[in-house]
């Protein structure tokens, strides 16, 4: 039973194509001279970094820059010296690494946006990180892949409309703000 709920819980985690609110988290980090690679795990040990929604960098004086996100590509084309260091302008993600272009020349506080993994449920007293108002869908999702295990289709596909009204109401909730543009704030 607890492999089908965790697995009904990560098939909810991954029904948002952005992440949901309640797993998107904010990361204070500090960069590190002259490095411009860094791993998600580096943010925080606890949590399970899934993607890097933004990064900005913030000043001594109180502004900050958000960086713009290109393709690795893109970076080795623009900074052709790896080794060029100065105010981190553009990030870039590849696999469970975020690389900063040019490499920080100082150790700038960032503020990286990023979207959590739900951590694996294993106690009875475990409370996955969807909020409790969403906790059927979690049931709904569970009976769904215990009865397309046993190739019952009508029980699956019924409890598959019940996830899906679930997922209806929780994208509802969900609704996404309008972007911040990207210029320099003070």
């Amino acid at each position: 039973v607890g492999d089908l709920v965790n697995e009904a819980n990560h098939t909810i985690e991954i029904a948002h194509g952005t992440g949901w609110p309640w797993l998107t988290k904010n990361y204070a980090y500090t960069l590190t001279v002259n490095d411009g690679e860094y791993a998600f795990s580096d943010f925080d040990s606890t949590d399970t970094v899934m993607k890097i929604i933004g990064v900005r960098v913030t000043y001594t004086d109180g502004t900050y820059t958000p960086l713009d996100l290109i393709s690795v590509d893109e970076a080795n084309w623009l900074y052709t010296v790896p080794t060029s260091t100065g105010t981190p302008e553009k990030f870039a993600v590849e696999g469970t690494n975020l690389y900063l272009y040019p490499s920080p020349d100082a150790a700038y506080v960032t503020r990286i946006r990023a979207v959590r993994t739900e951590p694996e449920l294993s106690a009875a007293s475990d409370t996955p990180l969807l909020p409790v108002a969403f906790h059927g869908a979690i049931v709904a999702a569970s009976c769904m892949l215990y009865y397309e295990t046993l190739q019952d289709i009508t029980r699956a596909e019924a409890f598959s409309q019940r996830l899906d009204g679930w997922l209806g109401r929780m994208q509802t909730y969900a609704r996404q703000a309008v972007p911040v543009p990207r210029v320099r704030v003070r």
